[in-house]
């Protein structure tokens, strides 16, 4: 029967390291036969609420995160599969990362052919939370670029945003 979903109501999910927490969370799926393409076949939904994710807990499934020290607490809502995630208002927080977010993160769990099209409601951050983000995803960056430049400064912003880990091909 095309078009089931597997639904729990408040989800609490604790593997020592992060904690889960939604007031629901669903799987849908048209085919069965659509788990064996559980990254980009089968569209998960949840509605976030004190969630505290660890990289640690992501690098699990997405290894260029294992060892990462970036704790998030979320809030808000996320849909559709894991290669290609829809966020609607979703609040994002670390250190001095205070970020409400909507739009779409392509390529997971492949971290290095991710994109992030975010447009951004409103962000407060600093410089030495933006390095610490981009170090998450390019270790080869030299920290201290950004945060010798306006250090302690804090930085507020709203806009869109095109974060693409693979380099930019030249318009002719």
């Amino acid at each position: 029967i095309p078009g089931l979903e597997a639904r729990m109501e408040d989800l609490y999910l604790d593997d020592g390291i992060s904690l889960i927490k939604a007031h629901y969370f669903t799987m849908g799926f048209d085919y069965g036969s659509d788990w064996g393409d559980f990254l980009r076949k089968v569209r998960l939904g949840a509605d976030f609420y004190d969630a505290r994710l660890d990289f640690r807990t992501l690098g699990k499934i997405a290894p260029e995160l294992k060892g990462n020290p970036w704790v998030l607490k979320i809030n808000g809502k996320v849909n559709g599969p894991i290669s290609r995630l829809v966020a609607n208002q979703l609040r994002i927080q670390h250190e001095q990362l205070n970020d409400l977010v909507s739009g779409t993160i392509a390529g997971l769990p492949k971290i290095q052919n991710t994109d992030f099209s975010l447009q951004v409601h409103e962000c407060t951050t600093d410089t030495r939370s933006i390095e610490s983000l981009i170090t998450c995803f390019r270790p080869d960056f030299n920290p201290g670029t950004l945060a010798n430049f306006a250090p302690r400064i804090p930085l507020h912003f709203t806009g869109n945003t095109l974060f693409a880990q693979r380099p930019c091909k030249q318009q002719t």
